[in-house]
This record gives structure tokens, sequence and C-alpha cells, in this order.
């Protein structure tokens, strides 16, 4: 009999993991938006960085 009910607590055991890991996957989904939603942000901060530096006026040589 502790046989059969090792296999029923074994059986429990990998279905509350793959709940577990399903619930992961679909946390690594949501950070992985994120994280790309950061990204175009980082590289839209660094475009308006360059190009303002690109678009600095330097005063003329001598004039100090």
């Amino acid at each position: 009999m502790s046989t059969i009910r090792d296999a029923i607590d074994g059986i429990r055991k990998v279905l509350l993991l793959t709940d577990q890991v399903k619930a992961n996957a679909q946390t690594m989904k949501t950070i992985a938006g994120e994280l790309r939603d950061h990204e175009r942000r980082l590289i839209r901060i660094e475009t308006m960085i360059e190009m303002s530096v690109a678009n600095r006026t330097l005063p003329p040589s001598g004039a100090e």
C-alpha cells in the first residue's frame, strides 16, 4: 500500500511542479516584454543625447 501512496504523492508533486513551471513561464514572458520596452526607451534617450551633441554649436576659435 505504501508503494501506491508513494506513487500518488510523486504524481501530485509532478503536477504541482508543472503548474509552477507554467506560472514561471508566464512571468518570464511578462518580464521579457517589459525589458523590450525599457530597451526601446533607452535607445530613444541615447538618440536624443547623440542628436543634441551633434547639433551643439561651438564658439568661434579665439573667442574666450
